[in-house]
């Protein structure tokens, strides 16, 4: 019995550093850029606030579940943008919460504008182990240790980004300094994770409608995850699509416009692999807001032909 604690735990362990190396994958991140490149900040022209709520693996105890609220805008007299994002994962014992501000230089190139952004923050990863059990439903077992573990530390990340009225493309590293999650001397750093997304706009016939497909990569050198996007607007009030994120899940999202600009977004994670046969899924709703900030008496509305 020794051996087989001693084996669940590694386990656990291995299930952790897992999860750590990469950052959620959201499926409807093509939405949310801003969350993992700095380069992006700004680059929409106007200040865009969403909040992103994701539910991994339901049907499984104490599935991943992961929550983001970023705000992003362009600030003319820093000639580019600024970001705030507030973030928190939980799977299992384990929760990772963080906030992170990043400016964004940018400048005209071609038909479009390039940008370099910097992002700054902490992560703080906490391991509740004294809520650990055993089958038996005591934490007697002297493996486990009986202290929570977890570590605060200052995080960064860069990226650049280039887009236009109709292309899009964008590179980022997040975790450049292999931020430190534990304590220990077990599985403690996060790797860096490098981005790669890009996307493009095809007006129909119909100039009410138009087809953006995109990709979204993402990889810490040793693990990869690729993901092919194709999304139809209509009006930029509604939108529907497919995703097929390679060897794991095959989504299907929706979102409109509900008033004054406010929008949601719904997706749904149809898992490929073998957990499929345990788990039911995985959800994520997003909220998102566009709005400018102006000195003029009347208010300006927006009306984007840009993602969101």
């Amino acid at each position: 019995m020794g051996k087989e604690r001693i084996l669940t735990l590694c386990f656990l362990l291995i299930g952790f550093v897992l999860k750590a190396q990469d950052n959620t994958h959201f499926s409807q991140g093509i939405f949310n850029q801003a969350f993992v490149n700095p380069g992006y900040v700004g680059s929409a022209g106007l200040f865009q606030a969403t909040g992103v709520v994701r539910m991994e693996m339901t049907g499984f105890e104490k599935n991943p579940r992961s929550m983001v609220l970023n705000v992003n805008g362009p600030i003319d007299v820093l000639h580019g943008g600024v970001n705030l994002s507030i973030y928190n994962d939980e799977m299992g014992y384990f929760k990772t919460p963080g906030v992170s501000i990043g400016y964004a230089f940018r400048f005209p190139l071609w038909k479009g504008n390039l940008s370099f952004g910097l992002s700054a923050g902490f992560l703080s990863t906490s391991i509740d182990n004294s809520n650990w059990r055993q089958p038996d439903g005591t934490n007697a077992d002297p493996v486990i240790p009986t202290k929570d573990d977890g570590a605060t530390s200052p995080d960064f990340g860069f990226g650049a980004y280039y887009n236009d009225d109709k292309l899009f493309i964008g590179f980022s590293c997040m975790h450049l300094l292999e931020t430190k999650i534990t304590k220990t001397d077990v599985a403690s750093k996060l790797p860096r994770v490098f981005y790669l997304m890009a996307g493009y706009r095809f007006v129909l016939s119909d100039p009410n409608f138009d087809i953006r497909p995109s990709i979204y990569m993402s990889t810490d050198l040793s693990v990869a995850h690729y993901t092919a996007n194709a999304h139809v607007f209509y009006r930029n009030k509604l939108w529907g699509g497919l995703s097929y994120r390679l060897n794991e899940a095959i989504v299907a999202n929706v979102g409109f416009e509900l008033f004054g600009g406010v929008k949601v977004g719904y997706s749904y994670d149809f898992i490929t692999t073998k957990v499929r046969k345990g788990a039911k899924g995985s959800h994520e709703i997003l909220l998102n807001y566009n709005f400018t900030i102006s000195t003029e008496k009347k208010k300006q509305q927006y009306r984007s032909v840009r993602y969101l």
